[in-house]
């Protein structure tokens, strides 16, 4: 299984992708919403798992702007430093 790892802090970017790969999956890892983008287009993944809060983009907006007309990767927002406002009713539609 091919998954995309998006966090901007490299410490945890690092220890999510050793853990899912010590797991056996196969990780690509972004530091950032633009670099995900970039792999999304050149690649295909079975999961996108992305930090929340990022700056620039965050999570929720690198799902939507995921602009591929099919869409068959699953988005699992995996992270986050603020509390969850208004983002969990996002997250649960």
């Amino acid at each position: 299984m091919r998954i995309l790892l998006v966090d901007d802090s490299l410490v945890t970017r690092e220890m999510e992708r050793r853990l899912l790969e010590d797991a056996g999956f196969d990780v690509a890892p972004a530091g950032d919403a633009q670099e995900a983008l970039s792999l999304l287009s050149e690649r295909s993944f079975d999961c996108v798992v992305t930090d929340i809060e990022m700056p620039g983009m965050d999570g929720f907006e690198l799902t939507a702007a995921d602009a591929r007309p099919w869409k068959p990767s699953p988005s699992c927002p995996s992270s986050s430093s603020r509390p969850a406002t208004g983002r969990r009713t996002a997250c649960a539609a």
